[in-house]
């Protein structure tokens, strides 16, 4: 059966159906079609929901039951055999997306944005059900914002493909996004961002679990950058890591560290505009200096001053980019010896 992506869209004539602006999820009585002969009734294209388990209706209403609010657009849709229905509601503060599988009504995925920033006190939208062998939505939004340290959950997203929900909570101006697994409750990764006029707040990721911790991190890599300014920070568990955004002196420096040892493996400096290239960074291990390898990759291309560079040490090298005459060149060095590996220009 060939079969043909369909978007039920409210004011398009476009498809077989067409939902009204005033439509409600609640029920079918409730819906107002605005195609008065398809009242109450979903139609795609003969014979395309056939096969299928479940209808549109059957759809909207089980959206219906776990958000409150109107449709605004309805989709049919397929991914690697699997058929699914794609619903939007809104309820004027709110938008929901739900996918809903065609065959048994299971969610794949679900997600909350909040525009407005009201974290409405229990609330029990978007609620993923524990007994399917999930935490549920409300759990993961308490790991969230204990993993935050409180603060206003703006969007909340649950993706049964992934096993995970994803959890954006605001506090002090920064943006945390929290991925918790769906099934165990345990974070899986935290990306905190400064907002534009925030201040940068502490999050304590799982120190209690064998990681250093969230804090420590941040003090490792201000160390390392002899301070500056904390813009962005993340917490990766399938990487071990911690990856820290500092701001200093018109340059920015991303610093990952191992999460379980403490260890900064890898670093890279960008000069911003109006930033200045400084060599202070300590290196540990049997490296050469980032002084020494600025100085013999400036050489390596015949002049110029440093734009960017990295060190990555489980590669064991130096890359940097150069601008001189107008041009930039890329070289690799060593890190060890301080043999140039490879110089490439870039008109």
């Amino acid at each position: 059966m060939k079969f043909y992506k369909n978007t039920l869209l409210a004011g398009s004539l476009s498809a077989a159906l067409v939902l009204g602006a005033c439509s409600t999820a609640s029920a079918s009585d409730d819906m107002d079609w605005e195609d008065e002969n398809r009242e109450g009734t979903v139609e795609v294209k003969s014979g395309e929901t056939s096969e299928l388990g479940y209808s549109v209706q059957d759809a909207v209403d089980l959206a219906g039951e776990r958000f409150e609010g109107v449709v605004v657009e309805v989709e049919l849709d397929e991914d690697d055999g699997v058929h699914y229905y794609e619903i939007e509601m809104e309820d004027g503060e709110d938008e929901y997306d739900i996918k809903i599988n065609a065959e048994d009504l299971s969610i794949i995925e679900e997600e909350t944005d909040r525009d407005d920033g009201d974290d409405k006190a229990g609330s029990t939208e978007n609620v993923t059900p524990a007994d399917s062998g999930f935490i549920g939505m409300d759990e993961a939004v308490r790991i969230a914002k204990d993993e935050a340290g409180g603060g206003e959950v703006h969007e909340k997203e649950f993706d049964r493909d992934d096993n995970e929900y994803e959890i954006d909570v605001v506090k002090d101006g920064s943006k945390h996004e929290v991925e918790i697994n769906a099934t165990t409750g345990e974070v899986e990764k935290v990306d905190v961002e400064k907002q534009s006029g925030g201040q940068s707040s502490s999050t304590g990721s799982a120190s209690d679990s064998g990681f250093i911790g969230m804090d420590e991190a941040v003090k490792i890599a201000t160390d390392k950058t002899g301070g500056g300014e904390v813009h962005e920070k993340e917490f990766d568990r399938d990487d071990n890591e911690y990856e820290i955004d500092v701001m200093k002196d018109g340059s920015k420096y991303e610093v990952e560290i191992n999460a379980t040892t403490g260890e900064v493996k890898k670093i890279d400096q960008e000069n911003k505009a109006g930033g200045e290239y400084t060599n202070n960074i300590e290196v540990d291990g049997d490296f050469i200096s980032s002084e020494e390898a600025a100085g013999i990759a400036i050489d390596a291309a015949g002049g110029g001053t440093v734009k960017e560079w990295e060190l990555d040490k489980e590669d064991s090298e130096y890359d940097f980019e150069i601008d001189y005459d107008g041009r930039e060149y890329e070289v690799e060095i060593n890190a060890a010896t301080g043999e140039v590996l490879d110089v490439e220009q870039d008109d």
